[in-house]
């Protein structure tokens, strides 16, 4: 009904400004609108760089620039329609019979309301391509009587262009890239999952951000994590409206990172645990200190060891450390962070080489009484800090 409704207005708006307007600058005007329909996403990567440079992401100039460019060709065809009326218009009024005169004028208004129709047709599809474009995260992120009155307009707006398969005509001149569609999955997915954000934190190219301020906010914000996590979910615009949460969002750089990201492996990723393009380097994740394996290993490894010894061993285990945590990143870097008994955490970073598919190399920045070697046994990552075996398991 919406979408009959904006055709109804749009043809009737438009066949009155034809009428007024005449053919000549109707017609020209509708053309230039069709060049500009047609061209705006060819001629967007040409516009991106200008639009990025004006000031937003990646992400708005992505959106705006074939926007920029339909708009560069409708002001320009109402310039040229308006020069080229005014010249046929005067060779009309001044150079020919009065009775051609009105001919043409008759002609012009009625010929001119046709072309008005034509117009409404272009407007419309114009408009739906809006709808659809904006539309599909709108409805992907629905949360049905919570959203505002704006969202569930627009969700009704993308009901009613689906029913009417307008979604199919408009699918010629729908700007966005697979990947916004991609992206919008997985938006989608996330939000009526939250419990999905854990393992998004995984992903390997995404560990490398771990350390960045905004994302330590919001990991630190265990109120606004739970109320992330709540089932039903809370409305997506009061999510994207926290602070924190816009602070990522509203970062160039870490919009870059996201661009370049794999969406198809992520969406894996994300469904099954396993990532195709990262999956095969076992050493990559997160790795968790194993105390008690630890200990075990190290006692098992001579069985000739005294009481007393066993008994030095356990204590040395015991003020060793608290905890320890491995961080293996996709592009070889590799963090240590210890938590002492005084729960004081320590950072060593370090570098990791592959020497075979479970044994690797690494050089510490610090640390020297860590091993360079690291090995994989039994799905167990094995270190050693001075004569002690270390474990970690991987993180789940």
């Amino acid at each position: 009904m919406i979408i009959w409704m904006m055709a109804g207005l749009l043809l009737v708006g438009t066949v009155v400004l034809g009428y007024t307007q005449g053919a000549v600058r109707t017609g020209i005007s509708a053309l230039g609108l069709l060049l500009g329909m047609l061209l705006a996403m060819p001629l967007s990567p040409i516009v991106q760089p200008m639009v990025a440079r004006v000031g937003g992401t990646q992400i708005h100039a992505m959106f705006l620039a074939p926007i920029v460019v339909l708009m560069v060709f409708v002001i320009v065809s109402k310039v040229i329609a308006q020069a080229v009326h005014l010249k046929v218009d005067t060779y009309y009024r001044y150079n020919v019979p009065e009775y051609v005169f009105a001919l043409y004028q008759r002609t012009n208004e009625r010929f001119g309301a046709a072309l008005g129709a034509i117009s409404a047709l272009l407007y419309l599809i114009f408009i739906c391509t809006v709808i659809c474009v904006l539309g599909y995260p709108v409805y992907q992120l629905s949360s049905e009587e919570k959203d505002s009155p704006a969202w569930r307009w627009l969700v009704k707006a993308v009901e009613a262009v689906k029913t009417t398969k307008m979604d199919r005509v408009v699918a010629a001149f729908n700007p966005a890239p697979q990947s916004y569609y991609q992206a919008c999955d997985l938006l989608g997915m996330l939000y009526h999952n939250p419990l999905l954000l854990g393992r998004l934190a995984n992903y390997p190219p995404l560990m490398v951000m771990e350390d960045r301020e905004e994302f330590k906010a919001i990991a630190n914000d265990l109120e606004l994590i739970e109320r992330i996590q709540q089932y039903p979910p809370l409305p997506f615009q009061q999510i994207i409206g926290e602070p924190k949460i816009q602070a990522v969002v509203t970062n160039k750089e870490i919009l870059t990172a996201v661009l370049k990201l794999d969406l198809k492996d992520l969406s894996n990723y994300l469904q099954t645990g396993v990532s195709e393009k990262y999956g095969d380097e076992k050493l990559v994740g997160r790795w968790e200190y194993n105390h008690g394996a630890s200990l075990a290993a190290m006692l098992r490894a001579d069985p000739k060891l005294t009481n007393v010894r066993r008994r030095m061993i356990v204590m040395a285990y015991d003020a060793l450390m608290k905890d320890a945590w491995i961080t293996a990143h996709y592009n070889n870097q590799i963090v240590l962070r210890i938590k002492g008994t005084n729960d004081v955490v320590n950072v060593i970073r370090g570098t990791w080489t592959k020497n075979d598919p479970l044994s690797y190399t690494v050089e510490w920045s610090g640390g020297a009484d860590w091993s360079g070697k690291l090995a994989i046994k039994r799905d167990r990552l094995e270190l050693k800090k001075g004569e002690f075996l270390v474990l970690f398991d991987a993180a789940r």
